[in-house]
């Protein structure tokens, strides 16, 4: 399948990875939540602790065609934001978050990766997505980037990701934090 992509990229360029895209959907069947829109880890600065425990990388994560999806999610969020956004709502409202937009839940972004001023634009238009029910899609973010986070509006799950190796980062913002615990010594600072 990977071969019969790159035949098909090579022949026909960008479009071929937005039939890819449109054909596999933007959401994935991540190990963690129940579904979600991955990322590249490009955007990642981890901590410490994210960089050795990151799930999202590690076991089921290393395999080649999750990592090429999140690969080509990457390029298309960067090619055509509003493109992709409009993906993504389709896949969430009719595809694979189906069971999720039909219970009120909201969407995950960055099972795996993280955030950058293009995908901010991508939830930007995913909030205004038009519906079945006439509202936009309300989305779920975990980010180490208080910067990026504060890209996203209020009306989402904004929650900054804070463990023992970047308690720094919660420092100096109102944002609401998501502390990890890794079971590893003791909390640095308290303060958090």
């Amino acid at each position: 399948a990977r071969h019969d992509l790159g035949e098909a990229i090579k022949r026909d360029g960008g479009e071929a990875i937005w039939d890819y895209i449109e054909k596999s959907q933007a959401m994935g069947s991540p190990a963690k939540p129940v579904g979600a829109v991955a990322a590249s880890p490009l955007n990642c600065n981890p901590s410490g602790d994210c960089k050795d425990f990151c799930y999202a990388y590690n076991a089921r994560g290393r395999w080649p065609n999750i990592i090429m999806k999140s690969e080509l999610l990457e390029w298309a969020v960067n090619n055509d934001p509003k493109r992709f956004a409009a993906q993504v709502a389709k896949d969430f409202v009719y595809g694979k978050g189906k069971v999720l937009f039909d219970n009120n839940r909201a969407l995950r972004f960055f099972d795996r990766g993280e955030g950058s001023e293009a995908w901010a634009k991508v939830i930007y238009h995913v909030n205004r997505a038009e519906t079945p029910k006439g509202t936009g899609i309300r989305v779920h973010v975990f980010s180490k980037r208080p910067a990026f986070l504060n890209m996203v509006a209020k009306e989402n799950i904004r929650l900054l990701s804070v463990d023992q190796d970047n308690p720094e980062i919660a420092e100096g913002n109102d944002l609401p934090i998501a502390f990890v615990f890794t079971g590893k010594g003791p909390i640095k600072d308290r303060r958090t």
